[in-house]
């Protein structure tokens, strides 16, 4: 088959890629592992982040203590901006 003058499609890696979410950094601010929920300090931002501990990401028990930094991807619902894939650093 010919393909002279037929633009390739992009391949899915390059446009994985393009998507790919970008990453943020915070420190814990407060945590309260009896509800799994806290929140992150996010730089240059009066608003905290919410974090699940369904959002951490990791083997085993799940858990941030305050002070602790991690990096995350943001979401927001509602009023609220959560922490997304969080890993601690």
């Amino acid at each position: 088959m010919n393909t002279a003058g037929k633009s390739q499609p992009p391949s899915p890696g390059a446009a994985a890629l393009a998507a790919a979410p970008q990453r943020y950094h915070g420190v814990v601010q407060e945590y309260d592992a009896a509800r799994g929920v806290g929140y992150i300090a996010l730089p240059g931002s009066v608003e905290p982040v919410r974090v699940h501990y369904s959002s951490i990401l990791g083997e085993g028990v799940r858990s941030l203590r305050v002070g602790q930094p991690v990096s995350f991807e943001l979401e927001r619902g509602g009023r609220v901006l959560s922490a997304l894939r969080v890993i601690g650093e």
